[in-house]
Parts: C-alpha cells; sequence; structure tokens
C-alpha cells in the first residue's frame, strides 16, 4: 500500500469527526404510580440528520430487567442528534435528545412511560395570554394556552370524534372570528375543525402543554366585545393590548404589572369549564384596513419558546443583509433600520436571559411577544 493512501485510511479512521464508537444509554421507567416497565418492550433511536433528514437506526435495544437500555457504534458527529423512542400502547414516548462528540462521546437519555386514562379530570389551563393588536376596523387576537396534565396517566380522550380519533381538548374562538391560524403545539395530523374552533385529537402525557393560535375579529365603533368560551378550568386568563391607548374593561378583571413594559395585563382567575369569559375593548381605531397586513411577514410571527433559537437566527440575518436606502426616503430608513436593530437585540438579549435562567417563564413568554409585535408593526409600516 503506497504510504500516502495509508496517511488518508488513518486520518479518515482516527481524526475524522463521524468516527463510530459514540454510546447512548438509558433507563425507561414507568411514570405512573404501581406500575412496572413489560419485558417486551424495546428501545428505538431517531437519527436527525444536518440536512434535515430524520431516520431511525435500524437495529433495536432491549431492555434489562432494571430497566437500562444502550446504543453502540454511534457516529461522535455533533451535527447529529440522537433522540431514543418507545411505543407503548400506542402512544410514541421520547427521551431528551442529545448529541455526541470525539470530546463527549457518551451521552445519557432516560425515557418515561405510562400508562393512558379517558379522564380529564387532571386537565386544566394553568394561564391563558389573550394579547390584542388592534387595526384600524378590525383587531389580531394571538392566544397562549399552558395546558397542565398534573395526573401520573396520559389522557386519550373520551369523546369520538368523526374520524376515528378521540377529542382530547376543544378550543372554541369568539363568534365573528375569521382567518383562524395554528401555531405552536399544534399537528395537522391530530387537529380537527368545528365551525366555532377546533379541537385536538393528539394524546396529553402528564406535564405542560403550550397551544398558539390566531385570528381577527372586526371592530365597529371604535369598540370590541370579546367573548371566549372556556372549556377546561383555568386558574388564570389576562388579556393585553399591544396599542396602549386602548381601554381593556369587565367585571371581575384586575390589572397587574407587567415589570418594565408599558402595557397593561388585565387578569381573570378561577374560570370554570362552561363558562364565558366577557370583555370589552375601547378606544380602537374605526377606519377599515387590509387585514392581511396584521400578518404579513411571516418570519417574524414567532409562536413561544419552541421557535426562539431559529427566529434569533433569522432576525440576526435579517440586519444583515438590509438594503441600502436611497437619499429620498434615508432619514426615514435609517430610523427603523436603528429601532428595528433595537428591537432585536432586546430580544436577543431576552432570549439569552431565559436560557440562562435569569428570568421566569411567564414572563420571558409575555415580554417576547410585546417585542415581536412591535418590529412586526414596524416591519408593517
Amino acid at each position: 500500500m503506497k504510504p500516502q493512501l495509508r496517511w488518508v485510511i488513518w486520518l479518515f479512521l482516527f481524526q475524522a469527526p463521524g468516527i463510530m464508537a459514540g454510546s447512548l444509554t438509558g433507563t425507561l421507567q414507568n411514570g405512573t404510580r404501581g406500575f412496572g416497565v413489560p419485558d417486551t418492550l424495546r428501545i428505538a433511536l431517531n437519527l436527525y440528520l444536518p440536512d434535515g433528514q430524520v431516520k431511525v437506526l435500524p437495529r433495536l435495544a432491549t431492555v434489562s430487567p432494571e430497566g437500562r437500555f444502550r446504543f453502540d457504534q454511534l457516529e461522535e458527529n455533533p451535527q447529529i442528534t440522537y433522540e431514543p423512542m418507545v411505543v407503548y400502547r400506542g402512544i410514541k414516548y421520547y427521551g431528551a435528545a442529545v448529541r455526541l462528540s470525539q470530546s463527549q462521546p457518551n451521552a445519557v437519555s432516560n425515557v418515561t412511560i405510562y400508562e393512558t386514562t379517558r379522564s380529564d379530570t387532571a386537565l386544566t389551563i394553568v394561564r391563558h395570554h389573550v394579547l390584542f393588536s388592534p387595526g384600524e376596523g378590525s383587531v389580531a387576537v394571538k392566544e397562549m394556552v399552558f395546558l397542565e396534565n398534573a395526573g401520573d396517566r396520559t389522557y386519550i380522550g373520551k369523546e369520538p370524534t368523526p374520524s376515528g380519533k378521540f377529542r382530547t381538548v376543544t378550543y372554541k374562538i369568539p363568534p365573528g372570528a375569521e382567518s383562524l391560524q395554528l401555531g405552536e403545539g399544534t399537528m395537522t395530523c391530530c387537529i380537527e375543525f368545528e365551525e366555532d374552533g377546533f379541537y385536538d385529537t393528539m394524546e396529553i402525557p402528564p406535564g405542560k402543554k403550550q397551544i398558539v393560535f390566531s385570528y381577527l375579529l372586526k371592530s365597529k365603533g371604535g369598540e370590541l366585545w370579546f367573548r371566549k368560551p372556556i372549556t377546561i378550568n383555568t386558574a388564570e386568563i389576562d388579556f393585553i393590548s399591544f396599542d396602549p391607548s386602548v381601554r381593556i374593561e369587565g367585571d371581575g378583571l384586575v390589572e397587574k404589572p407587567l415589570p418594565n413594559n408599558k402595557f397593561k395585563r388585565h387578569v381573570l382567575t378561577g374560570l370554570t369549564a362552561g363558562s364565558l369569559a366577557t370583555i370589552r375593548l375601547a378606544g380602537l381605531p374605526e377606519s377599515p384596513h387590509d387585514l392581511s397586513l396584521i400578518f404579513f411577514g411571516g418570519f417574524l410571527v414567532v409562536f413561544g419558546v419552541g421557535g426562539f433559537l431559529a427566529y434569533r437566527r433569522i432576525a440576526k440575518s435579517a440586519v444583515a443583509t438590509s438594503a441600502r436606502p436611497s437619499t429620498a426616503e434615508k432619514s426615514t430608513h435609517v430610523d427603523h433600520i436603528i429601532l428595528k436593530e433595537k428591537l432585536l437585540r432586546e430580544i436577543a438579549l431576552l432570549d439569552e436571559a431565559y436560557e440562562a435562567k435569569k428570568i421566569a417563564e411567564d414572563e420571558y413568554r409575555i415580554k417576547r411577544n410585546l417585542l415581536v409585535e412591535e418590529l412586526k408593526h414596524l416591519v408593517n409600516s
């Protein structure tokens, strides 16, 4: 063998970033009290590749009597993400996604399975944000619902649907709502629509889940009566307008401060399923306009934590590639660029503070949505 070829082979085997010497270990446990792990279960391993492909490792891992499993000979490539998965009672459960590298060739990712239930008594909405973006003759509404299954079983629904699935959670929208758009926490496989909203058929394991959706409501005479049907016991629902001049009124509303922010937060607490949350928005713009502008700039409409890292990369790229303004519009354009960069910096700093756990999740989500809405209005203008 030629010395040069031997050198190339040595580099490939011992220096390449994709050496097959990594391992992933974990423990499979049953999170439902009084239940164990069946010895017939096998663990699969999902691979998320750099090009966006998702593959499943051909081999399955067995589970030891102690509940342990192990995958060896994995590629030590930090661009590949590994995620253990098990199917139990027809439901997929996942471990934490991990990456391997030559400096960190081993990782741990545990998986918890649960028994199922058709009782929804453990379901509550711990927090529900309703964000208003007033326009001329209309109001764009974004709802952020924080659902919690406080039990130790996966809720699989109790009411059968025309598709043969089971309804788990129903989301109602106010009468007259249009242009319904679904965001984070919704999957096309499991959402089914009806005249006054939509419902989810996806199972709900123990823990918290966020659902985001938006729609438009027409206003008349500078006011809007907002009537929100409550379908699940709700600990707290709050209302925020991105136009500080708009008044939010209603029985039982309590104004709570939002630290270091100009927007007001009006809160209702202790709502039960079947009730109706009713408020009045006054002082709205009255002239009609193109409603489609509300949702202009798709990359700016980011729902919750799930998209904030991707948004930050896109936002930074947008600043870097901004076009040079003409002389006639230079002053206004420069002002917009400066303000846009300021808002982007504030969003990035807020993201970093949340990642470092220096800010509570609830405060983070509200403030970030307010900043994004300001940025969206700036782009629209």
